[in-house]
C-alpha cells in the first residue's frame, strides 16, 4: 500500500488494499494446480483525465502548422472540416484536417471500420463515426469534446480532438448526464442523488484530475438512513459499498444483499482532497431487463507474428466465457476484434507500470455504443487480468476506468498448467469486477464484499502456514469455487446467486 494513502485511516485504507488508485482490481489469479502467492493488488499513480479540450492545444503536433480548421463551423458552407486524406498517415501524430467536402455517408456515431466509411473521414479505433471539435461548444448536450485514436494505416494511429458522448446507454438504461460539481480542498462535499426510477442504479463521478485523497465517507438514503459508512468496513456487513477509483467514484445499487426500491434517493458524502477539481455525476438506471454482452477485443502486440486474428486460443477464450455467462442467464453477443497499429501497440504490449494501465483504457473513446473493451497487451510484470472498477465505467467510454486489460501472453503460460479453461475464468474474474463485484476473500483473509451467499475464507482458520496470505488450496470449500476469489479458481468455479443478480444488473447489457 502506498505512502499516500495512511492519510485516511486504517478501516478505510482497507477497502483501498482491494481497489487501487484507479479503482482497478487485479486478478493475480492462480489455477487450482499453481499455488504460489502473486503480487498484491497494487495502486495506480495519477493520470490526469484528457477530456478537457480547452487544456490541448488544438489537436496539433509542437512545430506542426496548423489545421485550416478544427469544427465544421469553421468552414463555409457546404464544405465540413474532414480529414485530409491527401496527406501521408504519421504514427502518433494529429490528424491534418480541413475544409473540404465530405467523404463519406456514415454520419457521427454510425458505425465504421474505415476512413471511407465516415462523413469526416474520421473512423475512431473504438468503432464509431465522429466529429471533430475545438471544444464542448462544438459538440451536443450531452457531448464532451475529448481525444480521439483514428487509425489511418496499417502501421500509424492518430488522435484528433472529437465530439464523443459521455455515455452510451444501451435499450433498457436511463442516462443522465448532470451539471459539473465544483469540489473545494480538503472538505467534506455532499451530493444528492436524485429519486430512483428503477431498481438498479449506478452513479458514476467524473473528475477532472486525478486526486487520492477523495473517496467516499458514507452513503445516506434521502429518508436519513446510512447505507454506507467507509470507517466500518471491517466490523460490519454493509447494505452497499461506494469506492473510489482515482479519479472516478463508482456507487452501485444493489451491490449488497439489499435491494432498494424504486423511488430512493441517495446522499454521498464525499471526502474532496487535496486538489480542487470539478466533478461531473453521471447517473445509470436500468429499468427493463436485458441478457446480452458485446465485446469489443483490441490486440496490442499480443499475437505472434502473422498469427490469426483471432487466434484460435482467443477463440476458445470467448466460447468458454459465453458458456459461464449462460450459466447466469446471459448471453455473448458481438464481438469485435481490433488490432491497434504503430507504436501505441509496442508501448502497451508490456504492462510495467500501473500508469500504462490509466493511459490505455481511454482508447475506448469513440465507441458509441453499449460494448465492454478488453484490451489484450503481451505480458505484465504482475498482473494476468485487470479491471478498470468495481464497478468500471459502464457504457462510459474514454476513461481510465473504460474496460478491462488481460495479459494474453502469461495467460497463455499459465493455462498450460492450469487447463484451457483458466483465460475465460481470468476475463469473467474481470467482468464481474466490471459489474460491480469485489473479491469474495481478499489474500489477508480480511472479507469486504457484501454478500452474505458467497464464501469467506478466514485467516485465522484456513492460513495452514502461517504466512498471512492465503492461498487457493488453503481455502477449497469456501473459496476458489468462486470465480471473484481473490487468487485462483477450482475447476468449476462460478459465481453465487446474488453475484448473479448484480451481473443480470448490468449497464452495459442490451
Amino acid at each position: 500500500m502506498r505512502e499516500s494513502w495512511r492519510v485516511i485511516g486504517c478501516a478505510f485504507a482497507a477497502i483501498l488494499a482491494l481497489v487501487g488508485a484507479a479503482g482497478c482490481y487485479r486478478s493475480h489469479a492462480l489455477g487450482s494446480e499453481a499455488l504460489d502467492a502473486s503480487p498484491l493488488d497494487a495502486s495506480i499513480p495519477d493520470s490526469p483525465e484528457r477530456w478537457d479540450a480547452s487544456a490541448r492545444d488544438g489537436g496539433q503536433d509542437a512545430g506542426a502548422p496548423a489545421s485550416p480548421c478544427l469544427s465544421d463551423g469553421e468552414c463555409a458552407s457546404p464544405d465540413h472540416c474532414v480529414h485530409a486524406i491527401d496527406q501521408p498517415p504519421r504514427d502518433l501524430a494529429a490528424v491534418p484536417l480541413r475544409c473540404a467536402d465530405t467523404l463519406g455517408v456514415g454520419a457521427p456515431g454510425a458505425r465504421c471500420e474505415r476512413i471511407e466509411d465516415c462523413l469526416h473521414g474520421l473512423c475512431a479505433l473504438a468503432g464509431s463515426c465522429v466529429a471533430p471539435c475545438r471544444s464542448d461548444a462544438n459538440c451536443g448536450a450531452d457531448q464532451r469534446c475529448g481525444e480521439v485514436w483514428v487509425t489511418t494505416s496499417g502501421s500509424s494511429l492518430q488522435h484528433v480532438q472529437a465530439c464523443v458522448g459521455w455515455v452510451d446507454p444501451p435499450p433498457g438504461v436511463l442516462a443522465r448526464v448532470e451539471p459539473p460539481v465544483a469540489l473545494p480542498v480538503g472538505a467534506l462535499t455532499s451530493l444528492a442523488v436524485a429519486p430512483m426510477r428503477g431498481t438498479s442504479e449506478l452513479v458514476f463521478l467524473v473528475a477532472d484530475v486525478s486526486d487520492r485523497d477523495r473517496f467516499v465517507t458514507a452513503v445516506r438514503t434521502g429518508a436519513g438512513e446510512q447505507v454506507f459508512d467507509a470507517y466500518s468496513l471491517t466490523t460490519r456487513r454493509q447494505p452497499l459499498l461506494a469506492v473510489a477509483i482515482d479519479p472516478h467514484v463508482g456507487m452501485l445499487v444493489p451491490s449488497g444483499d439489499r435491494d432498494f426500491p424504486a423511488g430512493t434517493s441517495f446522499v454521498i458524502d464525499l471526502a474532496t482532497g487535496a486538489r480542487r477539481a470539478t466533478i461531473r455525476p453521471i447517473v445509470l438506471e436500468r429499468v427493463a431487463p436485458a441478457d446480452t454482452l458485446d465485446l469489443s477485443l483490441y490486440y496490442l502486440d499480443a499475437t505472434a507474428p502473422g498469427e490469426a486474428i483471432p487466434p484460435a486460443d482467443v477463440v476458445e477464450l470467448v466460447t468458454r466465457f459465453g458458456a459461464i455467462l449462460e450459466t447466469i442467464g446471459l448471453r455473448l453477443g458481438e464481438v469485435r476484434h481490433v488490432v491497434v497499429p504503430g507504436a501505441t501497440a509496442r508501448r502497451f504490449s508490456v504492462i510495467d507500470d500501473d500508469g500504462e494501465i490509466a493511459d490505455l483504457l481511454p482508447y475506448s473513446a469513440g465507441a458509441g455504443r453499449p460494448v465492454l473493451n478488453v484490451f489484450f497487451v503481451r505480458t505484465s510484470s504482475d498482473f494476468y487480468g485487470i479491471a478498470g472498477g468495481a464497478p468500471g465505467a459502464q457504457a462510459i467510454h474514454g476513461l481510465s476506468a473504460s474496460g478491462v486489460v488481460l495479459a494474453l501472453e502469461d495467460i497463455r503460460s499459465a493455462a498450460a498448467v492450469t487447463g484451457p479453461a483458466f483465460p475465460a475464468m481470468v476475463l469473467a474474474h474481470e467482468v464481474g469486477h466490471f459489474l460491480g463485484l469485489l473479491h469474495t476473500t481478499e489474500m489477508d483473509g480480511t472479507v469486504f464484499e457484501p454478500l452474505s451467499d458467497t464464501p469467506e475464507c478466514d485467516l485465522a482458520t484456513h492460513d495452514r502456514d502461517g504466512d498471512g496470505v492465503l492461498l487457493p488450496d488453503e481455502c477449497v470449500g469456501v473459496g476458489p469455487e468462486n470465480l471473484l476469489f481473490w487468487g485462483g479458481f477450482a475447476p468449476g468455479a462460478g459465481f453465487s446467486p446474488r453475484q448473479a443478480e448484480i451481473l443480470r444488473n448490468g449497464m452495459v447489457l442490451r
